[in-house]
């Protein structure tokens, strides 16, 4: 087996066991963790939150999507690359939730060696892959 793809296989083994993406977010936690990102974003990394608006953002590695809800809260369409089954199950269950499940284009559940893009995209996000 490729060495890669060993890897990859033995990381999804293990974040299938114990999920390290995952936050329990209920509608007061989701509110302290938007202004979490958007203090991140525009303080620390100088990146204007407004960017997203209308925007259309791929994230690899998506895991639970508590950080792509803040991007689809600011009016990002979203396509989300996520290997692991678990974690795509929670994101549908938060953006259900969130009512903003109108912001997600694609979810695509496998590797991010084989997804391929659907047109291009405004903002590309890996946070811990």
């Amino acid at each position: 087996m490729d060495p890669v793809r060993d890897t990859e296989a033995r990381v999804l083994k293990n974040y299938t066991i114990a999920n390290p993406s995952y936050i329990n977010l209920d509608a007061q936690s989701f509110l302290k963790h938007l202004e979490r990102r958007r203090s991140l974003f525009q303080h620390k990394l100088r990146v204007p939150t407004q960017l997203f608006k209308k925007s259309r953002c791929l994230d690899f590695g998506a895991g639970t999507g508590e950080q792509d809800l803040c991007y689809a809260h600011w009016g990002a369409a979203l396509s989300l690359v996520e290997i692991n089954p678990k974690s795509v199950d929670l994101l549908l269950k938060y953006f259900d939730m969130f009512k903003l499940s109108d912001q997600l284009e694609e979810i695509y559940n496998g590797s991010v060696f084989d997804f391929s893009p659907n047109g291009l995209y405004n903002i590309v996000i890996s946070e811990g892959v």
